[in-house]
C-alpha cells in the first residue's frame, strides 16, 4: 500500500520522533508553512501547497508548487489530504502542529473522523495514534507517559489495554465518556480495540525522558 507524509505548520517534534515513521513515503506534501518545518526536519517535500500566507522560505525548485488562494472550502492540510487521494495514496501520517490557533488544532483533529485518517499524528508535545479493531495497537513508550483514549467520531468504542497504570479491561468509550491522564509503567503499551474506533494521544509527562 502506498504512503503518504502530510508536514504542517505549527510545533514540530524532534528530529529523533521521526523514528516512529515508517519511511520511504511515495509522497510527501508540506502544507504551506509545513514546508518550512520540513527543512528544519531534514525532509524534501515531493509537494508544497496552500495559500503561502505563513511560508517563510522559497520552496526549492525539486518541489512541485501548488497555490490555492486565501479564500477556499478546505484548510491546507486538507487539501493535502485531498492531493493524496488524487494520486491514489490513502495511507498516510503527520507531522507538525499542536500548537498555535485552537481552530486549526480543531481543524486537524476533525481529520480523524473522516473516513480516512493518518495512523500517526506527532506534534512538538504529542504522538496521536488511530487503532482500529483486528489490529493491535503497540507502542513504545518512556515510563510516566501520559495516555488519553478517545473515540473521533463520538461513536461507541470498547478497548483493552496492558502496560498502564490502570488497566482497561473491555472498557467503554463513547462521545460522553473517554480515558484520560492514564500513564504508561512499562516501555510498551498494548491498546487491542475491540470494538468501534479510538485515538490514542501519549504525552511524556514532565520528569521523563523524551518518547
Amino acid at each position: 500500500m502506498l504512503r503518504g507524509l502530510i508536514i504542517t505548520g505549527g510545533a514540530i517534534p524532534d528530529k529523533d520522533q521521526l523514528q516512529r515513521l515508517e519511511f520511504p513515503y511515495a509522497c510527501i506534501i508540506a502544507a504551506d508553512s509545513g514546508y518550512d518545518n520540513a527543512v528544519i526536519l531534514g525532509l524534501a517535500p515531493d509537494i508544497v501547497l496552500g495559500d503561502f500566507d505563513s511560508i517563510k522560505q522559497v520552496p526549492v525548485s525539486s518541489s512541485e508548487v501548488i497555490p490555492f488562494p486565501s479564500d477556499k472550502d478546505y484548510t491546507d492540510t486538507e487539501l493535502a489530504v485531498r492531493e493524496l487521494h488524487s494520486r491514489n495514496i490513502s495511507a498516510f501520517d503527520m507531522v507538525g502542529g499542536g500548537e498555535g490557533r485552537l481552530d486549526h488544532t480543531l481543524a486537524l483533529l476533525t481529520i480523524f473522523s473522516s473516513p480516512d485518517y493518518p495512523e500517526i499524528w506527532i506534534t512538538g508535545r504529542e504522538t496521536v495514534y488511530a487503532a482500529v479493531p483486528n489490529k493491535d495497537l503497540k507502542i513504545s513508550v518512556q515510563p510516566n507517559t501520559a495516555v488519553s483514549l478517545f473515540t473521533p467520531r463520538g461513536e461507541e468504542a470498547v478497548v483493552s489495554t496492558t502496560g498502564l497504570f490502570w488497566e482497561l479491561d473491555s472498557f467503554y468509550l463513547s462521545k460522553s465518556r473517554a480515558s484520560i491522564s492514564n500513564r504508561s509503567i512499562k516501555d510498551i503499551i498494548t491498546v487491542k480495540v475491540l470494538e468501534g474506533r479510538i485515538v490514542l494521544v501519549s504525552v511524556v509527562l514532565p520528569g521523563s525522558s523524551k518518547e
